[in-house]
């Protein structure tokens, strides 16, 4: 058996179950636990990821490394703390070299465990293959910085979140000598104007650099033109993320320039508020570039009148192929600007508007271009676009030939209407595989239209629509729905006002469904009856693999129920039950079942009001982290 997702184990005998899965995860992890991963991996199990966090110091720590080597496919290994202290404590303990011995992980993660760039550069030396090393939270300074620029062979470096400040003379001159090094981090690292100066005129003695992260520091207009003059002259470098870099407007305009005769850029971030008066330049320059494939402008407090220029950037360029736009001021009629460029276009397939305030009429503009472009993935969410956005978006997905994939539209004043709308797009369309409608007033009415398209769409994938006041008949409409459809893997139906009545038909739905893999009904008020018809499903069903009904009304006879159907079941991996009120008399029952269920790995069933005395037996027996209290 594969699991579609990662799974998070972090208990005790959880290890002697997941010899099919490929990746560990031991997130607040005890001693215990640590010893029953390290018994796990010593024999021979081919776990290709493993992820470790400790919940205090521990000598197991050491046989858990140890272990690691006797794992033939790890590839990628995570080491990170609890927590950690200005003096130096962590939940991981000291951290040595000797402790790492030569296996084939190629990918090392040492995040906030107060370990050296000394330390980290005799692990990577120990365990000799290392090629990527990344280490955020550790107080490595500019010193540090260099020599682990210095290791030879490594070829992905991240030092995120680590305090090099301005005094980093040492880190430049690493940089310009460094011949192995494709992508090197330095988010967050308290870099200034001079410090980002040094570090950008290197640039143009690397040649072999490609992708550079200097987000959250504080650039200053030398070194934007720094920046500019390595890429109108470097063919170094393909990503380079600005985000939050204090750029203004003039330092802005130093990289537009760079970008205009730049031959080797395809993926730029460029989140500053001064970029929005350089929307003219930035435009021009695009509208040159032929490199160029991936733009990211959010949160650059662009207006209507730089979302005229962007349009004109659509219309014109035939490289870029994902755009990023969320959290600008664009408005309404910025909103139809950029449409009427999407119209021309046919090359962009990411487009991101989300939370940028384009309202119904540009929101049914963009729909409509989308019709007939390329972009396969469209969000839209945040924006007031309502029932006449919707429609637009619905004619886009109607439309014969649409290529779109992944739609959003979350949180935009939809009602019935517009769901209907939506619905009517989605009998026809073949291509769509991801939906989120969700926190939009489409009701229970809007329910059954979206429902009712689904029993004839034989291709979405992916449906949102949590927080949407279904109630009770549009419960009763996608039961119906699940019994007839047999291509929808995952369905999200939290904050639904979903009662007994519509759970329960959901609940007969499941029963003779053949394809959901993930069901989220968090945060309804389902009790016993809703429980004990998904527990007759999951007794039959060999689908589900996630099950989510938290925070509910579900007692001890409806965790009878649900226990009658897990013990029944062998393809359930995780359930969620916290904030129930299955008590003691639930708990037992869940217990009895577990000794008869082998695939179960994960049961969050936190304050249901169980005895100590029960969640002590299941924690001791059980295959996950069960915290009943």
């Amino acid at each position: 058996m594969t699991n579609p997702e990662p799974i998070l184990f972090h208990a005790v005998n959880c290890v002697s179950f997941v010899a099919n899965f490929s990746q560990l995860f031991l997130p607040h992890t005890s001693s215990q636990q640590l010893l029953a991963a390290s018994d796990f991996l010593t024999t021979g199990a081919e776990i290709e990821q493993l992820a470790a966090r400790p919940l205090q110091p521990s000598p197991h720590i050491r046989a858990l490394i140890s272990a690691c080597s006797q794992s033939p496919k790890l590839a990628v290994l995570s080491i990170s703390s609890e927590s950690s202290s200005a003096e130096g404590a962590s939940t991981v303990g000291d951290i040595s070299a000797a402790m790492f011995p030569r296996q084939t992980t190629q990918i090392l993660y040492l995040t906030e465990c107060m370990v050296t760039a000394k330390v980290a550069a005799g692990i990577v030396a120990a365990m000799g293959n290392v090629q990527e090393l990344y280490v955020s939270g550790n107080q490595i300074g500019p010193e540090g910085a260099a020599e682990l620029l210095r290791i030879p062979g490594l070829t992905k470096l991240g030092v995120n979140s680590n305090p090099l400040g301005d005094d980093v003379e040492s880190v430049a001159k690493a940089l310009r000598g460094n011949n192995s090094l494709c992508k090197l981090s330095l988010w967050n690292c308290k870099i200034g104007d001079k410090g980002g100066e040094l570090i950008c005129e290197a640039l143009s003695s690397n040649r072999k650099l490609k992708r550079l992260d200097l987000g959250w520091n504080k650039l200053s207009d030398k070194a934007a033109a720094a920046i500019g003059k390595a890429l109108s002259h470097g063919p170094a470098l393909t990503a380079l993320d600005l985000d939050r870099t204090a750029l203004t407007p003039a330092g802005c305009l130093k990289i537009v320039e760079g970008l205009r005769n730049n031959r080797s850029l395809v993926t730029i971030s460029l989140g500053n508020d001064g970029i929005a008066e350089g929307c003219p330049a930035l435009a021009s320059a695009l509208i040159r570039n032929r490199v160029l494939t991936e733009l990211s402008l959010v949160d650059c407090h662009i207006d209507a009148a730089g979302a005229k220029f962007i349009g004109n950037v659509l219309e014109h360029n035939r490289t870029l192929l994902d755009l990023k736009l969320c959290n600008n001021q664009i408005g309404e009629e910025g909103g139809k600007a950029v449409a009427r460029g999407l119209s021309h276009n046919r090359t962009l397939r990411i487009l991101e508007l989300s939370n940028c305030e384009i309202g119904p009429g540009a929101g049914y503009a963009i729909g409509l271009a989308c019709a007939t472009s390329a972009v396969r993935d469209l969000q839209l969410f945040m924006n007031r676009i309502g029932d006449r956005g919707a429609e637009g978006v619905g004619q886009a997905i109607f439309t014969e030939g649409n290529v779109m994939e992944v739609l959003s539209i979350l949180g935009n004043h939809i009602g019935p209407t517009g769901a209907q709308s939506v619905a009517a797009g989605l009998i026809r369309n073949h291509t769509l595989w991801e939906l989120e409608i969700g926190q939009n007033a489409i009701g229970s009415a809007g329910c059954e239209f979206v429902a009712a398209a689904l029993e004839e769409n034989r291709f979405l994938r992916n449906l949102v629509l949590s927080n949407c006041n279904i109630g009770q008949k549009g419960g009763i409409a996608l039961g119906r729905m699940l019994s007839r459809n047999q291509t929808l893997r995952i369905l999200t139906l939290s904050c639904s006002q979903l009662d007994d009545v519509g759970g329960e038909a959901i609940g007969k739905g499941l029963k003779g469904n053949l394809a959901l893999g993930e069901l989220v009904l968090s945060d309804n008020q389902l009790g016993d009856q809703t429980a004990i018809a998904i527990g007759a499903a999951l007794s039959v069903n060999k689908t589900l693999w996630s099950l989510n009904l938290a925070n509910n009304q579900i007692g001890g006879v409806g965790a009878k129920a649900l226990a009658e159907g897990i013990a029944h079941n062998d393809v359930l991996l995780m359930l969620e039950l916290k904030k129930n009120r299955i008590k003691d008399e639930g708990a037992e029952a869940l217990l009895e079942a577990l000794k008869h269920n082998v695939t179960l790995v994960m049961l969050d069933a936190k304050y249901n009001g169980v005895s100590e005395y029960l969640a002590s037996r299941l924690e001791s027996t059980l295959r996950s982290s069960y915290d009943l209290y």
